[in-house]
């Protein structure tokens, strides 16, 4: 399913913010979504949940304010 406008979600990925654009129980409909939308692709999988995201979104920098030390 795509993730409507008003709901915004993201997952941190290489020390990046990335905004979840779809998500899908199967690897069917991931790799049919994927097929009509090429800037399309899988950012993360979360137990059934398969999360996509814009290839070209760089994504937003994260700030830990943990600090160095926290696990």
């Amino acid at each position: 399913m795509r993730v409507p406008a008003e709901i915004v979600m993201y997952v941190r990925s290489m020390g990046k913010a990335l905004r979840i654009t779809a998500i899908f129980e199967t690897k069917d409909e991931a790799n049919a979504h994927m097929s009509r939308h090429k800037d399309q692709g899988v950012v993360a999988r979360f137990g059934k949940y398969i999360l996509l995201a814009n290839l070209y979104d760089s994504g937003a920098e994260i700030i830990d304010q943990r600090g160095r030390d926290a696990a």
